[in-house]
């Protein structure tokens, strides 16, 4: 009977030693991801920022500078059930390399609201309501912003004179704690239309 005891006592003692370490380890990996939600939005701000800057440069240079985008800012983490991955937004910029897609002539952009969460282990959700205006033909109706949609459309005929629409997106970035860095693994977006303006004809 004592050394049913002992062996008791010796099993509580070591799951309560079990049970001490995972919630010191869960303390400190909370207060570790507290600390790096400034990283994360600075990040992700930096990130809409070379979006913004990257889709108005003319289509070469937009190709390309997409491409180097991806290399800094993100995980490959292969395919993924909701959103796109860095290897869908790659297939798409190999789909489009070809396309008569036009130059932007403006892209104008609109932080409202940024929400982090965490995720996992070393990893993070993003949540960002974000509006842009973008301007150029009528091609802009089936523009998708490169480094944030991997859309599959087709180039038409543009019209004359200037188009506008205005967009209302949701956009949930997941990312990955890295030796580097935090990078995104997949980006899920929707948008609502805030407004269009049909081209300008000239008489």
């Amino acid at each position: 009977m004592k050394r049913f005891w002992k062996r008791a006592n010796r099993g509580l003692v070591l799951a309560a030693v079990i049970l001490a370490g995972l919630v010191i380890f869960i303390q400190i990996d909370q207060y570790q991801f507290k600390s790096s939600k400034p990283e994360i939005e600075q990040m992700t701000r930096e990130y809409l920022e070379k979006v913004k800057e990257n889709n108005q440069l003319e289509p070469k240079a937009r190709m390309e500078q997409t491409r180097l985008l991806l290399t800094e800012y993100w995980k490959d983490s292969g395919n993924v059930m909701n959103g796109v991955s860095k290897r869908n937004m790659e297939s798409y910029l190999d789909y489009v390399q070809n396309g008569e897609f036009e130059q932007l002539d403006d892209y104008a952009d609109r932080i409202n609201d940024i929400e982090i969460s965490k995720s996992g282990p070393r990893a993070a959700s993003v949540s960002v309501s974000y509006e842009v205006t973008l301007e150029g033909s009528s091609q802009v109706y089936s523009y998708s912003i490169y480094g944030l949609e991997a859309g599959w459309y087709e180039a038409g005929e543009a019209g004359d004179g200037t188009a506008s629409e205005s967009r209302r997106y949701d956009l949930a970035l997941q990312m990955t704690q890295e030796s580097d860095g935090w990078k995104i693994t997949s980006i899920s977006s929707s948008y609502e239309l805030a407004g269009t303006a049909a081209p300008d004809q000239e008489s």
